[in-house]
């Protein structure tokens, strides 16, 4: 069995697009309410983990999906099949989730771990403001899923 480059590249896309979705989707799914009786230490506790969860999934499996998406689209043949609706759309979503999970997310989790002990209020503010942007990637990665599983034959 002879593996083709474009066979290896589908399998990293799919590897990572898993690993990023995957690991965000499962932070969202056991994150803490903000308005839970749970302990302030425990639930920065919890938060914390979940935050480097996301982080390194997202970080990870994005890369490899930027990498091996972007080696797709230079082998793919033929060229007149980049500009079709579907691909255009799921690479302009991919991207605006990479900006998201690259750039924003970042700068968002420093506030909230930027204090020892912050108040609970502005806590749960950026601990809203966090959870929310990961909930808006996860929609553009499931939205790019639902291009890729309706493209035209």
């Amino acid at each position: 069995m002879i593996v083709t480059w474009k066979a290896l590249f589908w399998l990293i896309h799919i590897l990572g697009l898993t690993l990023w979705l995957g690991s965000s989707l499962g932070a969202l799914l056991i994150w803490p309410h903000p308005q839970s009786q749970e302990k302030k230490q425990n639930v920065i506790a919890i938060v914390h983990t979940l935050r480097s969860l996301v982080a390194r999934g997202s970080f990870f499996g994005g890369l490899l999906v930027a990498i091996s998406g972007t080696s797709l689209s230079l082998i793919l043949q033929p060229k007149s099949e980049l500009a079709s609706l579907w691909l255009t759309t799921m690479q302009g979503l991919g991207v605006i989730a990479f900006i998201l999970a690259f750039f924003v997310l970042p700068r968002v989790e420093r506030t909230i771990f930027v204090q020892e002990s912050p108040p609970r209020n502005e806590f749960d503010r950026a601990q809203n403001k966090y959870r929310n942007l990961v909930r808006i990637i996860v929609l553009l990665l499931l939205l790019c899923l639902l291009m890729a599983a309706f493209k035209p034959q």
